[in-house]
């Protein structure tokens, strides 16, 4: 599995995911690894107040959707929304 970002002025990263939540930066140190709903949507709300205070403004937030994948399938699941 894993995990993948991108944005307008930066090319799509990814990172594997080894049975934890995967980073691609600091915000999500010192959270522990789960893959409950409730644990995602928390560490989505982290990265997004941190990615927020970088810029000054609102720019991140929203709804999660998250990807289970399986050989020759992909199922999409939205699992709420980042509340602040």
């Amino acid at each position: 599995m894993a995990y993948s970002t991108s944005d307008i002025e930066h090319p799509t990263r990814v990172e594997e995911l080894v049975g934890r939540i995967a980073a691609l930066g600091k915000p999500f140190r010192g959270l522990p690894d789960s893959f409950e709903p409730e644990a995602i949507r928390a560490a989505g709300r982290r990265q997004a107040n941190c990615l927020n205070a970088e810029e000054g403004q609102d720019v991140a937030g929203g709804r999660v959707i998250v990807a289970f994948l399986k050989r020759g399938e992909v199922i999409f699941r939205d699992i709420g929304a980042i509340r602040f």
